[in-house]
């Protein structure tokens, strides 16, 4: 995965951008002066991560596939309720968590999303997990060794491309 964001970033998204990218282990980018076109060209084998600003915060996540097409977008407000150094967020495999108390649908079909693209369709175990991120239908949660260190607060969440319903049927979001 590739995290990259608006071209000037503000300061809490260039620290969310870089909590994140350590958080997966994976690489962020300053964007600079690069297009949104150049940018899914630079990163054509990686999914990438596009963390948009709203008034000088972050307040929206744009995942793009490797076919360089949008797929999942979430409005979010951010806290930071335990803050924890670099070093600490390396620690542990990660795992993906479905929060126990979820009965809404939004919740499942964002769960599934996260699992099929971000982690390769590979959904990790939990048990064990140094990093886990929870997801929620109005937040998401991550966490190291038990303690959340940053939550995302989601406003608002579109799924683009087809999704199959219950019946196993293809619909368009």
């Amino acid at each position: 995965m590739l995290i990259t964001s608006s071209r000037k970033p503000s300061d809490s998204t260039r620290i969310l951008c870089k909590k994140l990218a350590v958080f997966f282990d994976c690489h962020y980018m300053t964007r600079g002066k690069m297009s949104l076109s150049e940018v899914l060209e630079e990163g054509r084998e990686n999914i990438i991560l596009l963390v948009g600003e709203f008034h000088g915060n972050p307040g929206s996540l744009s995942f793009y596939g490797t076919d360089g097409s949008l797929y999942l977008s979430l409005h979010i407000s951010q806290t930071s309720p335990s803050p924890l150094g670099t070093d600490e967020l390396k620690k542990g495999q990660i795992g993906l968590s479905l929060s126990e108390n979820e009965t809404s649908g939004d919740a499942e079909r964002l769960y599934r999303v996260i699992a099929d693209t971000v982690f390769e369709g590979f959904i990790p175990d939990t048990a064990g997990c140094g990093r886990l991120l929870t997801v929620s239908s109005d937040a998401l949660s991550f966490s190291v060794r038990g303690t959340v260190f940053l939550k995302l607060y989601i406003k608002g969440m579109k799924i683009y491309g087809t999704q199959e319903n219950d019946a196993g049927q293809p619909t368009a979001e």
